[in-house]
């Protein structure tokens, strides 16, 4: 059997969390580093502390115009747990945030933020296994060196997400991969709770069948229920999809799928749809350390738009680390979204169909002295460009910082 058997049994869970990764790699400094001359599967406690200096040229996200700037103290201290059983991995860590801002108007100065993360895998036998993920955090808005939700559209917030996902080979050639996840969000403040606050429940199956080494296709069917709170935003959406996994090489995955949709509103005013629906992602770790990811989605979108109840959106997602040196790192990060709001999905006031682009682009570099203490720098550019002129912005944020891990 080639080196390509694991990554046939692991290309499912590369697949959908392929985005994801680069996002959770920029949260954890260093957790399988040696500390103080033990491994991390003797000393499974990982304590980090990061200080950043940052300045911010539109703190609120507003118009042309009416910018904010501040420069800002970030402190970030967290404490990650990981622990390896016979058939049990775990893995927990909280991460707590400060943000001092001078410069911001108003007396709000400060900014909190509480981030839980939870994973749990168990292999119950050779053929049967399950994840469980939760992540729950209280802020404002997304980091900085993330390419999440680009706009700050009310004060704090709650969101949670939970996930499991379970995997049962019936064959050595036919599997199902069975996967439910729960999301909900709430804005304590008015009116960005009125628009936004929701809980989203999504199941969806699929079923695998490996036709070569490398290749697996597979049909999907995924259920997604969206009830929001206050507004009436309320659908269902049913996807049919087929799709492939591919191995263009043994590090280097290729996932795409692709069908209909079709969604539904509780509210007459909209009107249901049917529609394509596509994605495609792909990873390529072509050196230890280095890796390239890429991903592009087509479908529904939630939007906080409140004149319309969703969005049919385009979104290009890509990002690059590179490590010139086992110390030395320089990574990047882009996501371009073009969303589309047709009067059909729209409220009263929706009179013309808008279109909406956002354009989110940075880079960053990181130096490890040790494994005990590095620093980084980064810079990040955000810019919507709407049909609705309340909706633009530009900001420019950078920052330079160092982390030290015990």
């Amino acid at each position: 059997m080639t080196i390509y058997a694991h990554y046939w049994s692991r290309g499912w869970l590369i697949a959908a969390l392929a985005v994801s990764q680069f996002v959770s790699s920029s949260l954890s400094l260093a957790q399988n580093l040696e500390r103080a001359g033990k491994t991390s599967a003797e000393k499974p406690f990982v304590i980090n502390m990061t200080v950043r200096g940052e300045y911010d040229d539109n703190v609120n996200t507003s118009v042309d115009g009416q910018e904010d700037a501040a420069f800002i103290i970030n402190l970030r201290p967290s404490i990650t747990f990981s622990k390896n059983l016979d058939n049990t991995q775990l893995e927990f860590g909280y991460t707590f945030g400060f943000k001092q801002f001078f410069g911001r108007e108003g007396n709000d100065e400060e900014d909190f933020s509480h981030t839980f993360n939870g994973t749990v895998s168990h292999r119950f036998n050779e053929r049967f296994s399950v994840q469980l993920t939760e992540r729950f955090s209280f802020d404002q808005e997304d980091p900085i060196n993330q390419g999440g939700i680009a706009r700050r559209v009310g004060g704090d917030r709650i969101r949670n997400n939970f996930g499991v996902i379970g995997s049962y080979d019936w064959t050595e050639r036919f599997s199902t991969l069975t996967r439910y996840d729960n999301e909900y969000l709430e804005y304590f403040d008015r009116p960005a709770s009125t628009v936004n606050n929701f809980l989203s429940h999504e199941v969806s199956q699929q079923l695998r069948f490996q036709a070569m080494r490398t290749t697996t296709p597979f049909a999907n069917y995924v259920f997604k229920t969206t009830d929001y709170e206050s507004i009436a935003r309320d659908r269902d959406e049913h996807r049919a999809l087929a799709g492939i996994d591919h191995y263009l090489l043994e590090n280097w995955l290729l996932s795409a799928q692709a069908g209909a949709e079709f969604v539904f509103y509780d509210n007459s005013l909209f009107d249901d749809t049917i529609g394509p629906y596509a994605y495609l992602s792909t990873q390529w770790n072509y050196s230890d350390k280095s890796n390239v990811l890429g991903s592009y989605t087509f479908g529904t979108s939630n939007t906080d738009n409140s004149t319309f109840s969703s969005s049919t959106s385009h979104t290009l997602v890509g990002t690059i680390t590179h490590y010139f040196t086992n110390k030395f790192s320089v990574g990047a990060i882009g996501r371009y979204e073009l969303a589309d709001f047709d009067t059909s999905q729209g409220f009263a006031a929706a009179t013309s169909d808008v279109t909406e682009q956002t354009i989110t682009a940075g880079v960053n570099a990181r130096f490890e002295f040790t494994d005990y203490l590095s620093a980084d720098a980064g810079y990040t550019y955000t810019e919507v460009i709407s049909d609705t002129n309340a909706r633009e912005y530009d900001r420019n944020r950078v920052y330079i910082g160092i982390s030290g891990s015990y």
